[in-house]
């Protein structure tokens, strides 16, 4: 991965990979937590994956916990929206 202060362009499809799959990994527990009673209880494998991902593109700690939580919103965000479309929706 580049350095602070280097190009990322030739790292961008390993950054687009990484959110991508982070915002899978995290949506069954977004929507575990907006659809569901009680808190969701995460796979093992699933919170070990988004953190790995998260810790390749991210400079720190910080900034990784910043990274899950922007995919978290993004999650929240299509979930909104999907239940919002299906609502309105009428089959034939």
């Amino acid at each position: 991965m580049p350095q602070i202060g280097e190009p990322r362009g030739d790292a961008a499809i390993v950054f687009q990979h990484a959110m991508d799959r982070t915002v899978e990994l995290v949506a069954a527990g977004v929507a575990e937590r907006m659809f569901l009673d009680g808190e969701p209880v995460p796979s093992v494998s699933d919170v070990e994956q988004w953190v790995a991902y998260a810790l390749l593109v991210a400079s720190s700690p910080d900034a990784a916990d910043r990274f899950i939580a922007t995919c978290e919103s993004m999650d929240a965000i299509f979930c909104v929206q999907t239940q919002t479309f299906s609502l309105r929706w009428q089959p034939y």
